[in-house]
């Protein structure tokens, strides 16, 4: 009759003997986890087989592909060494650190994965910038939360300019008075302006004086009498060029003006088509 020899086992599932259960060299199986265990010569129970729970070895060298299935090994999955000549530190789920060679085979990371989905710096500014489609000439703007294209808004200086041709002019108030058509009105944003008016002059009395101001909003702006050209000989016409530039104004509508005045006699001011006179004003900024 032939001898069965049965080995201590169990079917419990998870069950491990003990030091005490075992002696060297004796095996114990559990049938139902299909692990094998025995004692070394230090009385520590130990697993043996082709599929055990856990794996003390050396260098492990593999001469076909080694497959980990996902989720399959926790904690570090490679500490140290090499792969393909590429220094691997500890690999967790939390950082890893590739140092040297290259990484081939992986596609463009998606922008909801944290990528650019794209494989070059400038391929993936557009990808993660807002839409260039009918936004050329634009800048990148933000209203401190997304960002969007902008469009450089460069307001126009304001500027009124003024060429009497209608006939030369005269006054005979020793007080000042508007010169005709020497009146300009604009809006202006908080800037200066700079006014100017270029014309002839002349008086029908030796030594006659002839004042020039700048009005702004009521405002002289050359003292109360103004600017004084006095005429070495009568009846004799000599240019006059009048520049100002004010301090900045407040961003509203204002009306700029020449005004002029005499000690006396007559004053003239030339206003024809062959000798016109020009006023002029701008806003800077």
């Amino acid at each position: 009759m032939a001898n069965t020899i049965i080995t201590k086992n169990s079917s419990t599932a998870s069950a491990v003997p003990t030091s005490g259960q075992l002696v060297q060299g004796e095996l114990a199986v559990n049938v139902t986890d299909k692990r094998l265990f025995t004692e070394n010569s230090a009385g520590t129970v130990v697993e043996v087989g082709v599929n055990p729970s856990s794996i003390t070895t050396g260098n492990l060298t593999a001469t076909g592909a080694v497959t980990i299935p996902d989720n399959a090994i926790s904690g570090n999955k490679v500490e140290g060494g090499t792969i393909n000549a590429v220094t691997i530190n500890t690999m967790t789920s939390g950082s890893v650190v590739i140092t040297g060679g290259s990484i081939t085979g992986i596609t463009d990371l998606a922008i909801a994965d944290g990528g650019t989905a794209a494989s070059t710096a400038n391929a993936g500014f557009n990808n993660l910038a807002p839409t260039q489609t009918s936004n050329a000439g634009k800048y990148l703007t933000t209203d401190g939360s997304d960002a969007s294209w902008g469009v450089l808004d460069i307001p126009t200086a304001a500027y009124g300019r003024v060429v009497r041709t209608a006939g030369t002019i005269t006054t005979t108030s020793t007080s000042l008075v508007d010169l005709p058509d020497a009146t300009i009105t604009f809006t202006t944003g908080a800037f200066p302006i700079s006014v100017g008016g270029v014309f002839n002059s002349f008086h029908g009395t030796l030594g006659g004086e002839i004042r020039f101001n700048i009005d702004i909003d009521g405002a002289l702006q050359l003292g109360t009498t103004g600017a004084l050209t006095q005429v070495p000989v009568a009846n004799y016409s000599q240019p006059i060029s009048l520049i100002y530039q004010s301090a900045a104004l407040s961003a509203a509508s204002h009306t700029m003006k020449i005004q002029w005045s005499t000690n006396a006699g007559t004053a003239y001011v030339s206003g024809t088509t062959s000798i016109p006179y020009v006023f002029s004003a701008q806003e800077i900024r």
